[in-house]
């Protein structure tokens, strides 16, 4: 994960620094569920793997999954214009 370009990026984007500071918390949250459970990068991660991601944090009733989400399309789309 490109920690710091995604600050750079977001802070370039005009996010608050609380903004800032979720959007980091919930991308290293879900990178430890890769990680952990699929064995895999952020930057390998593919659609199966968000859709996963999802049922899992339904079934365990993740507060805020839809803040998850928001956060990880927010990182996708910093690496998408990176490129």
């Amino acid at each position: 994960m490109d920690s710091r370009g995604f600050i750079q990026w977001m802070i370039i984007s005009k996010k608050s620094q609380a903004t800032i500071n979720r959007n980091i918390e919930y991308v290293n949250f879900f990178q430890n569920y890769l990680s952990t459970k699929k064995k895999k990068d952020i930057d390998n991660a593919n659609l199966k793997d968000l859709e996963d991601y999802k049922d899992w944090g339904e079934s365990i009733k993740l507060k805020r999954l839809r803040m998850f989400i928001y956060s990880l399309a927010t990182y996708y789309k910093f690496m998408k214009k990176k490129k």
